[in-house]
């Protein structure tokens, strides 16, 4: 029934992007893993492409999924666990400095330190 992936990829932080591809048009579910237990189950629709968002992923933890597939006559089909890692949270804050900048100015130079 795969003719392609299933693979995660788009892997950011807190999401990631679980893609496949059939050799004919079924409905597809996504269990989402980590240690072991589930924590998610996305269904899709039935198609030959499939593209599952994964969102409210926790950063830097590893994650596994396993894809079953069933086709419009019931025949069933299930993939291997395809692990992923997601990425660290990114930093978005400015360097603060921890003290007060202090000058030493003479007449010929200045030097700022903190």
């Amino acid at each position: 029934m795969f003719l392609a992936g299933p693979i995660a990829e788009g892997i950011e932080d807190v999401t990631a992007v679980v893609r496949w591809r059939l050799d004919e048009r079924a409905e597809g579910v996504v269990d989402v893993m980590t240690d072991g237990a589930s924590i998610a189950t996305i269904p899709s629709e039935a198609a030959l492409v499939h593209v599952v968002q994964l969102q409210d992923l926790m950063a830097t933890t590893t994650y596994e999924v396993v894809v079953t597939v069933t086709d419009g006559s019931g025949n069933a089909g299930q993939s291997d666990p395809v692990p992923f890692v997601t990425l660290t949270t990114p930093d978005t804050q400015p360097p603060q400095s921890v003290r007060r900048p202090r000058a030493d100015v003479t007449h010929v130079s200045a030097t700022i330190t903190w």
